[in-house]
Formats: C-alpha cells, structure tokens, sequence
C-alpha cells in the first residue's frame, strides 16, 4: 500500500505528488490477533520485510507489539497468584513461600528490565541480564 505524507495533495484526493510516498507492508499475526504494520522507502524493502515476517510468524520469533510493560504484568501476576486466581499447573493454589520465591526473582529482574514492553523482551535479553 503506498503511504502520502499528511501534508501532500495526494492525500485528499489530489492527482499531483509532492512528497516522497513510503509503502507500507503488514502481516497478521494470528497469536497475538492483531496486524503487524511497517513503512518503508521502496516497494521492494516492504516485500522482502513481509517475507521475512511471515516466516518469523510461523517459527514464532515475531510478535506484535503491546503497551504493556514488564513491572505492570509482574505486578497483576503476583496480585492474581496470591489471590488463587492464577495457579499451578496441577490446579492447585501458589504454596506462600513459592511466591516469596517469585517475588524475589522478580524483584532482581525489574531494576534492569521493568522499564521495557513485553514485546520488546527477547531470550537474548534475558541472557545478557543473566550473565
């Protein structure tokens, strides 16, 4: 799809061009439920950038992006374990001193990480804190 800038004729229907249109290229991304859009300067950068989205979508290195960062989801897992609505995988409700266990790895993970958006947290990330 050709993308006009907001300030070209194009835009509201003019024929003339003034600006240098970009194209935007997106995929869907079925685990997440949402579209994957990016702009850029050729028509051939979009498809190659589809290409190889489409196939991080499927070996699932891709996601998109959320507005929910790390300190806000490791506070609502904590308030939702500790109430009993989340639980083990067996069913059974979080032993107190398991989330104590949890509390402190997490407490150890923000400072350097809590900051981020869970999108923008990758292996590689968590490797390079680890080390």
């Amino acid at each position: 799809m050709i993308r006009h800038s907001r300030s070209c004729p194009h835009a509201s229907g003019a024929d003339a061009c003034s600006c240098r249109p970009g194209y935007q290229a997106q995929v869907f991304s079925p685990r997440d439920q949402r579209t994957i859009r990016k702009t850029f300067r050729s028509l051939a950068e979009a498809r190659a950038w589809r290409a190889e989205a489409q196939h991080a979508l499927r070996r699932g290195t891709l996601r998109a992006p959320t507005r929910t960062i790390l300190d806000e989801a490791a506070a609502q897992w904590l308030e939702s374990a500790k109430a009993g609505v989340i639980r083990t995988g067996a069913g059974q409700p979080y032993k107190p001193s398991a989330l104590r266990g949890y509390e402190e790895a997490i407490d150890q993970v923000l400072p350097e990480l809590g900051h981020l958006r869970l999108s923008a947290i990758t292996r590689n990330s968590i490797q390079d804190l680890v080390d």
